[in-house]
């Protein structure tokens, strides 16, 4: 199971690279079309200010997703070689060392977190999904399809709560949350689009979703419970930290 999981992270993490790139690719060119062709410009104005939101939005969540998906399949490999994936024997201890930077350089993923969750309450999350479903007949994935839908009520209903609710700290709170909701939905999106081209992808996506489900009904049960009193164990501590209590057992 362990490495069914990784080999199945490491896929989804490629279909969400290749759809980042593929929409930075189409941003980049509209702008480059407005810039040196002015005659356009008005054209291309609406669509690339479009693809500009997804680009802002998909950028910070893949290098999230991307790089904590590859810290955790490198300390898994070290778990599987056991002592000498330890050692210099193997090369997977390089690789753990070389991946640990990934989500602290170009911005730590916390900071991803904050530069996607705006697009994610501003509803760009829900456009992408909703040209996914106008431009592809989703509905010949069967359960695959139905699963996808699932998640993204689920995450629809976490953003409208936390709209309504319009706290600050709330919100901030359940921030990382969030991202995760949306990566997950938005990968099994596109797990689904592969399923329609291949039997093996169609294995892929239900291995993926199947877990998916897990994280994404947990962490929308935890924020619309409106369980704020974890949020204040976190500020209590921190300001006991602060006052400088000390605790001796």
């Amino acid at each position: 199971e362990m490495l069914t999981d990784m080999k199945v992270a490491i896929e989804a993490a490629r279909s969400l690279l290749y759809e980042t790139t593929r929409i930075v690719d189409i941003s980049d060119g509209l702008e480059e079309k407005s810039k040196n062709h002015p005659e356009t410009a008005k054209e291309v104005k609406s669509e690339a200010k479009r693809f500009g939101k997804f680009a802002s939005l998909l950028t910070p969540i893949v290098k999230a997703y991307a790089t904590e998906m590859a810290n955790k399949v490198c300390y898994d490999a070290i778990q599987i070689h056991g002592g000498v994936g330890y050692c210099t024997e193997f090369n997977v201890e390089r690789h753990y060392r070389d991946v640990r930077v990934t989500n602290i350089y170009e911005g730590t993923t916390q900071l991803q977190v904050v530069g996607a969750v705006g697009g994610i309450l501003g509803g760009v999350v829900s456009d992408r999904l909703d040209e996914y479903e106008a431009n592809h007949d989703l509905l010949t994935a069967g359960k695959v399809y139905d699963d996808v839908r699932f998640l993204r009520t689920a995450l629809e209903a976490a953003v409208s709560h936390i709209k309504e609710k319009g706290d600050a700290t709330f919100q901030e709170y359940h921030a990382r949350r969030l991202v995760d909701m949306a990566s997950d939905t938005l990968i099994s999106y596109l797990l689904s689009l592969d399923a329609l081209h291949s039997e093996r992808k169609k294995k892929t996506a239900l291995l993926y979703i199947t877990k998916a489900k897990l994280r994404v009904y947990s962490a929308r049960d935890y924020i619309l419970s409106d369980d704020t009193s974890l949020l204040d164990f976190h500020q209590d501590i921190i300001d006991r930290d602060e006052e400088g209590v000390e605790l001796s057992f």
